[in-house]
């Protein structure tokens, strides 16, 4: 737990301060503010000087208003205790309101007042790094992200020895809103927090350990269908099946009957494995393990660069936990192969029924598991395979199920990596909801791939539109798919090419 001197004027920045006070509080953290004083401007100056020179990092707040003027002194009490923060060495998150946020003319100075706090506002945002907030809500947010780098960074480096230390650009330039002047205002990009995060990655990596969940992308990789093209095998066996007593279908006459199915189903890949299960009964999880490995060879060890990365990663460390565990998506056996090939323990779970032994990587398949050839896992339980709606009801009605448990449990107590995951999967996100709730910040990452103005065109060739729209665009949507795999406790790691993944994921083991 840190002290933490949080520094504004008082009644202009009143729901500010309340905001920031509940976010320290959520993180663990002791807040040293002036309501503790006196809930006015008017506090005394050696009970903040000594506060101050006390606490472990100071926040300073900044709008419109420049404060109370002790007596014998020429400058405002929170100018003083700023000051008091740099000449005693403090780590310092400093936050401005922006220029353009709108506010109360009552507070906002006039005359020699105002002289004074726009000209201490442009020495902070012309000699340091700053961050600007709009409402009460984003500055939580923002202090919220910035106190979480700074826990990070104190962790590792005992922060700054160097007395005039304001922020180190490495602790706060990841997050979003923070503007640098040597990139002339500019947001700082993606390609800054995906190094920031990478790092963090790593130390859970070497220290703690870390939980990769693993999704259809993964598999996909190596030659396996994912779930569109998986349902899309199925309709087709079960046309042929319908059709097999003296009818015989044209491929283009298949794709038409396949085509409706989909729309009739309202293209719902849940829905539509429903009708799938209804029409095949018994036979309907022998039909997908036989459509899952189609195109491979049944006897070989089926691989990619991604595929291979992973197992890289999952290698038993000399020192340090490395991965603790993978939590599969999959019904494939594809890491449970390679890693035995390479003699290393791994032991798949499909039910609560089964004990792991400690030198043995757990691999839990939460919506089943399906091998190649099921001799080679006898004794092991075999578990529900989730494909369609009535497996989904099941796990969500059912909160004490195992895979749940196991996944609630990763979350909460673990750092997670999604590699291979759109994260809409609904119980996967219910999940992570409950999670997010108990852990003050966003703990664990997901991999996802950014939209290309490129990609937009293609798509769109027959339609005019001018390409700054289209770019203003993507930059929004990637702003609000950060925030919303946020608000599930997720960082995300941007790439801009599948290629790109195992280079990823190899700076995290390297």
């Amino acid at each position: 737990m840190a002290r933490v001197f949080v520094s504004s004027t008082f009644k202009d920045l009143e729901e500010c301060r309340e905001k920031v006070r509940i976010v320290l509080k959520r993180m663990g953290h002791e807040d040293v503010a002036m309501e503790y004083f006196v809930a006015e401007d008017k506090r005394p100056v050696d009970k903040c000087m000594e506060s101050v020179s006390t606490c472990d990092l100071y926040i300073g707040i900044f709008a419109w208003r420049y404060g109370y003027v002790p007596d014998g002194y020429d400058k405002s009490l929170t100018e003083l205790e700023y000051r008091k923060a740099v000449e005693t060495g403090k780590d310092c998150l400093i936050f401005l309101l922006d220029e353009h946020a709108p506010w109360p003319p009552k507070f906002v100075d006039r005359e020699i007042n105002a002289y004074h706090i726009a000209a201490l506002r442009n020495e902070l945002s012309n000699e340091i790094m700053v961050s600007f907030f709009k409402s009460a809500d984003e500055l939580s947010s923002l202090v919220g992200a910035a106190v979480h780098n700074w826990e990070i960074h104190l962790k590792k480096d005992q922060v700054a020895d160097r007395p005039d230390f304001i922020l180190n650009s490495e602790i706060y330039k990841e997050t979003d809103n923070v503007f640098s002047r040597e990139r002339g205002g500019e947001i700082i990009g993606w390609e800054g927090k995906n190094k920031q995060y990478i790092k963090e990655l790593k130390e859970s990596y070497d220290k703690n350990g870390l939980v990769l969940f693993l999704g259809a992308g993964v598999s996909s990789s190596a030659g396996m269908p994912d779930w569109g093209t998986l349902i899309s095998k199925l309709i087709t066996d079960l046309i042929s099946k319908e059709l097999s007593n003296g009818l015989e279908a044209s491929e283009d006459e298949i794709q038409i009957i396949a085509d409706e199915l989909q729309k009739i189903n309202s293209f719902s890949p849940l829905v539509e494995a429903r009708y799938l299960r209804a029409s095949f009964t018994d036979e309907f999880e022998k039909k997908i393990s036989d459509n899952l490995y189609r195109e491979i060879n049944k006897d070989e060890i089926t691989t990619s660069k991604l595929l291979n990365s992973i197992i890289k990663l999952c290698m038993p460390k000399r020192t340090g936990p490395g991965v603790k565990a993978i939590v599969n998506y999959n019904f494939d056996d594809l890491i449970e192969t390679y890693l035995q090939e390479i003699s290393v323990k791994c032991c798949p779970v499909c039910t609560n029924s089964y004990f792991v032994s400690p030198e043995q990587l757990a691999i839990y398949h939460v919506h089943g598991f399906l091998p190649r050839k099921e001799d080679d896992y006898k004794g092991i339980p075999k578990g529900l395979i989730v494909f369609s709606e009535e497996g989904y009801h099941n796990l969500i009605q059912d909160a004490y199920y195992w895979s749940n448990i196991i996944q609630l449990n990763c979350f909460l107590e673990n750092t997670c990596l999604m590699i291979g995951l759109s994260v809409t999967d609904p119980n996967l996100r219910r999940l992570l909801d409950v999670a997010a709730k108990n852990n003050s910040m966003p703990k664990h990452y997901v991999l996802l791939k950014r939209l290309s103005l490129s990609e937009v065109l293609d798509r769109h060739k027959e339609k005019k539109f001018r390409e700054n729209i289209v770019e203003a665009f993507i930059s929004m949507h990637h702003k609000s798919q950060e925030a919303s795999f946020q608000q599930l406790g997720l960082n995300v790691i941007w790439y801009e090419s599948h290629d790109d993944i195992p280079g990823i994921i190899d700076k995290i083991r390297n």
